[in-house]
């Protein structure tokens, strides 16, 4: 496609965006004695998740850092194929409000005689037109929808939520969520290293925090789509449309912000506010919360990060959440990185078994084995000192060096109450743990588990 003009109102955005809402808030209405009730529960839905997808990019902002015309200012070809999805949406919902006054017309002047004042066959003739008119409603319906789709899926592309190392390096972690979130640690596992409950009880408190900042950054983006919109009309001239009617964010949806929002009570521990894992450690096992009911319309919005995801399985919802959680950290004491979460269990046992499980032989047929580096070093410097290559230690290091899984064997280090006795059994037994850590965190959404 060519470059658009900007300075037509249908080449931009926003404009588009207004306009598009302003039409499918039309369709809703003009659906309202439908005689499918679907066909404008659909049309509702569809008004629904376009406020949605415009809300999470901003792309009803004109102008500004939040907007997408801004997002999208080195990406022209990116912004011209939204540009053409939006115009394709107008068009379509201008169809379908024509065809739905057509066939509204049909009724009217069925309903106006009777068999003596019109021939039956006209009847028949009018009665035939408005079923297919219906048929063609609905077939544009599912042009919007997928539209729609296309935007959404778009979107994944176009936004991605700012890293946690990121977001760590700009916010202080607040003071008073970190020693509730300690003080659970310590209640569900009485028996760790103090050390190791603060490390734990700190992440529980960057969860929070990073999940707030997501909740703050998609509310400034959307801020404006609520309140009344300019929009472009036919002729180029600017109306309006309210949101009263065309309002797509659902009750729940926004009573599920108004929760999140206010996550910490000076006066109790922030506990009340979590539902996936229980204050003490009575065995119950946290788990992922369900997905959201928004899911079986394809792509949707992320509760949490607040980010527009396509997942279509239990098992893709699970490993999105714990992208979004870092659960897992490395719980040895004299961690280099003790402030690392890891998203992949993989990745977390990576770091255990080069950092922490990495063990040195002496290669000069002293039979010592299973050293630390340290170790090693004052071994080779203090007993093969006469040795040629003894000084070059990093090289011997790297020949010598091997990973001694046995160092996964012991006592959990959280519960004490389990014996481990393999490196898949710790990762299985203290990945568990960390799970229903980082689980505290989560947003209580009045989610049931599932």
């Amino acid at each position: 496609m060519t470059g658009l003009d900007q300075s037509e109102p249908e080449s931009s955005i926003s404009a588009l965006v207004a306009r598009g809402l302003s039409k499918l808030n039309a369709l809703v209405i003009a659906l309202s004695n439908s005689a499918d009730p679907a066909e404008r529960s659909t049309a509702t839905s569809h008004r629904a998740r376009l406020k949605l997808w415009a809300g999470n990019l901003g792309a009803h902002r004109p102008s500004g850092t939040h907007s997408l015309e801004y997002r999208l200012r080195d990406a022209p070809s990116i912004r011209n194929h939204v540009i053409t999805l939006l115009r394709g949406l107008c068009k379509s919902a201008d169809e379908a409000q024509a065809l739905t006054c057509l066939s509204t017309d049909h009724d009217s002047h069925s309903d106006a005689g009777t068999a003596d004042s019109i021939d039956l066959e006209l009847e028949e003739y009018f009665q035939e037109e408005s079923g297919q008119d219906d048929s063609e409603i609905a077939a544009i319906l599912d042009d919007i929808g997928h539209t729609i789709d296309c935007l959404l899926r778009l979107s994944i592309t176009i936004r991605s939520p700012a890293p946690h190392a990121k977001f760590k390096s700009r916010v202080a972690v607040v003071e008073r969520l970190e020693q509730w979130d300690v003080k659970h640690v310590r209640e569900k596992f009485p028996t760790a290293n103090d050390i190791i409950s603060a490390r734990l009880g700190r992440a529980i408190a960057w969860r929070r925090q990073y999940f707030k900042y997501r909740e703050k950054h998609c509310a400034r983006l959307a801020h404006g789509l609520d309140e009344e919109t300019d929009t472009a009309q036919e002729d180029g001239s600017v109306g309006e449309w309210s949101t009263t009617v065309a309002s797509s964010i659902s009750e729940r949806l926004k009573g599920q912000q108004v929760e999140s929002a206010s996550f910490v009570d000076e006066s109790r521990s922030d506990t009340s506010q979590t539902s996936y894992a229980p204050s003490s450690a009575d065995g119950t096992r946290s788990r992922v919360p369900p997905m959201p009911q928004e899911s079986c319309d394809g792509p949707f919005e992320c509760p949490f990060c607040r980010t527009i995801v396509s997942i279509e399985s239990r098992e893709e919802w699970k490993t999105h959440v714990f992208r979004d959680l870092e659960p897992y950290i490395c719980l040895a004491e004299d961690c280099r990185t003790p402030e690392k979460h890891y998203s992949r269990r993989s990745d977390w046992m990576n770091h255990m078994k080069q950092e922490h499980w990495r063990a040195w032989q002496c290669p000069f047929e002293c039979q010592t084995h299973s050293m630390r580096a340290e170790q090693f070093q004052e071994h080779i410097i203090g007993t093969h000192r006469d040795h040629p290559i003894s000084r070059k230690v990093d090289s011997l290091e790297v020949l010598s060096g091997y990973v001694d899984l046995e160092r996964a064997q012991g006592q959990c280090p959280l519960c004490a109450e389990v014996q481990i006795i393999s490196d898949q059994h710790y990762i299985s037994h203290i990945a568990e743990h960390l799970e229903s850590l980082a689980l505290f965190a989560l947003p209580d959404l009045g989610m049931q588990e599932d």
